[in-house]
């Protein structure tokens, strides 16, 4: 063999070597790109999965506020129709009582009356 061979035989290697590298940098670049893109949706992914999962709580939260709120205005309301039934109670037993002294000063009325007229008839 001869040094033109030789020579040729360095100058394949080196454009295969050349050639290899520009490879490896396609091969490395487009490993990058993929790796980006991953990233992106895992981001989305992330972010969509953080978003229902907040939504979720929200309304959970929004649910348990208005049900507190729902009991504690039924619990006002039974308050109310508990101190209107005591209104009520009071009221029937103040006309009670103002019936039965009426009906007492009535009768003491009547006896007064009655004997007024036999003391009128002696």
């Amino acid at each position: 063999m001869g040094e033109a061979t030789i020579t040729k035989a360095d100058e394949a290697i080196q454009q295969a070597s050349y050639k290899l590298t520009a490879a490896d940098k396609q091969t490395i670049s487009g490993a990058i790109a993929v790796q980006n893109e991953q990233s992106k949706i895992l981001g989305a992914s992330t972010g969509v999965t953080g978003a229902l999962l907040f939504m979720e709580s929200l309304i959970a939260a929004k649910g348990t506020v208005l049900d507190a709120f729902a009991e504690q205005s039924l619990l006002e309301v039974d308050n109310q129709i508990a101190e209107i039934d005591q209104s009520l109670i009071n009221l029937a037993e103040e006309a009670s009582t103002r019936l039965g002294e009426s009906i007492q000063k009535k009768g003491a009325i009547r006896c007064l009356v009655n004997l007024g007229i036999q003391s009128v008839h002696n």
